[in-house]
Formats: structure tokens, sequence, C-alpha cells
């Protein structure tokens, strides 16, 4: 028997995925063997009083290593011809596809892949602002960034939303507190110039959502940078200690 096929699918948005061919000859002395395409394996002696011998292929598109690639959504072909030649009650070898009065037969195997919408928060690092090195009233504006990583299908559009955390004044700034019912104002951006608050907006349920940032996948690792700030003038506590606060991410798509 061989097998002929490419070692690609078909292409979807210039993608394609590799696969790999393993067969097994039904009979004695057969083997699974890893395929080259276009090449004769066996022979293999057969005894079938049903006339019936199974061949097994298997299609296999392997694990990836190294980094996660999240391909373009979609259905992905891969296609492999089967050729056997079969001599009945003789004891030469198979001629394969030379020479001429050989009992052969052909068919092909079709398998797709289906690729489905995906995204995935990789990790999400935390927005800090330090120390704060006044008594009453910050007296400068207190800036930090942190960074949310996504991976997404390529040419998948997708939106990050970031919600109000634990104490959210309603409509205003988000507040960490040292847990004793002290707290500092504070506000998450999705710009540099802290001009538009980065929130949940909108609502979180659709893609394009107003308070949340809007990109397109690339299949690999994305990072969006969240901007921080305490603007100057903002009322503190003037108890000493660590302040946070917890924020939900998420990714619609």
């Amino acid at each position: 028997m061989k097998t002929v096929f490419t070692g690609t699918t078909s292409s979807n948005n210039n993608f394609s995925l590799p696969y790999t061919v393993t067969a097994t000859v039904g009979g004695a002395g057969s083997s699974t063997t890893n395929q080259n395409s276009n090449i004769w394996y066996g022979p293999v002696r057969t005894v079938a009083s049903n006339n019936v011998i199974s061949y097994s292929v298997n299609i296999k598109v392997p694990a990836r290593t190294g980094s996660l690639m999240a391909y373009p959504k979609g259905t992905y072909t891969g296609t492999v011809q089967l050729f056997w030649d079969m001599q009945a009650s003789s004891s030469t070898v198979c001629e394969g596809d030379s020479g001429g009065g050989w009992d052969s037969g052909n068919t092909t195997i079709t398998a797709n892949y289906v690729v489905p919408s995906l995204c995935q928060i990789d990790s999400t690092s935390n927005v800090d602002f330090g120390n704060i090195n006044d008594i009453g009233k910050t007296t400068r504006d207190y800036t930090a960034q942190g960074v949310v990583n996504t991976t997404c299908n390529n040419g998948l559009p997708y939106s990050i939303y970031l919600g109000d955390g634990n104490n959210r004044i309603a409509g205003g700034f988000r507040q960490m507190t040292n847990g004793g019912g002290q707290y500092i104002q504070y506000q998450l951006y999705q710009n540099s110039n802290y001009s538009a608050v980065w929130d949940t907006t909108g609502g979180v349920s659709a893609v394009g959502g107003s308070g949340g940032v809007s990109k397109t996948g690339s299949g690999n690792s994305q990072g969006t940078n969240v901007y921080g700030k305490i603007p100057q003038g903002t009322t503190i506590s003037t108890a000493p200690g660590n302040y946070s606060d917890a924020i939900v991410v998420t990714v619609t798509y």
C-alpha cells in the first residue's frame, strides 16, 4: 500500500495546518508505519475468508511546540489518496505501479479540522503606584502602568473590559483600600493621555463596547497597556499602609 498526500491542509487566510499520516495494512507481518508520501509499504500476507481486509489510516495534526498559536477560525481540509496492489493466490511479490496486470485499487480520505473562535487571557500585571509621599492631598499626579496579555485567533475581533473593582464611586473614581475603612481614589484608562476611562460601560456581552479596548487577534500573544492615575489634589487617607483593589478582566469575542 502507498499513500499520497501533501502534509499541509488547505489554506485559511494564508494559514495551513501540518499533518502526518500513519497506516497499517491488515495481515501477517503488518505494522503501523509513519508514512512518506508516494512510497510503497509492504508486502504482507493477508488471510481474508470473508474477502474483507482491514486497513488502518490515521491523519493527525501534531501538537504545536513552543508558544501558543491561535490559527484563524474556520475549516482546514487534508486529503490522503490510498493505493494498494494485491496478488491473489500468487507467490510473486506485488508489482506496485510498475508493469501491467496487477490487481489494484485506490480511494481518497478527506479529513476536516475545525478551528473555533478562541481568545484567552495569558497573564496580567499589577498597576503599582508605589509610595505616595504626601499627607492629606496629593501634590502631583501619580501614574503607573500594567498590562493585559491575550491570545486570540488571527483576524478575530475582540474587546477587553475592566471591572469597577470593589469600591468604585458610582460613575466616578475607583478606590483602593487598606481594609480598615480608609481609601485612596484612582482611575484606570485606555490611553496614555488619560482621556478615556477603561471599564465596562456599554456592557461586556458584545465586542466594541465604549468602555473597553477593542483589538484584532494576531494568533500570537498581544499585550495591551493599562494606564493608572491618582490625580494631583486627590484627598488621601492619613493612615499609612498598603492600599489595593481587585479588578476583573473580561475578554469578549
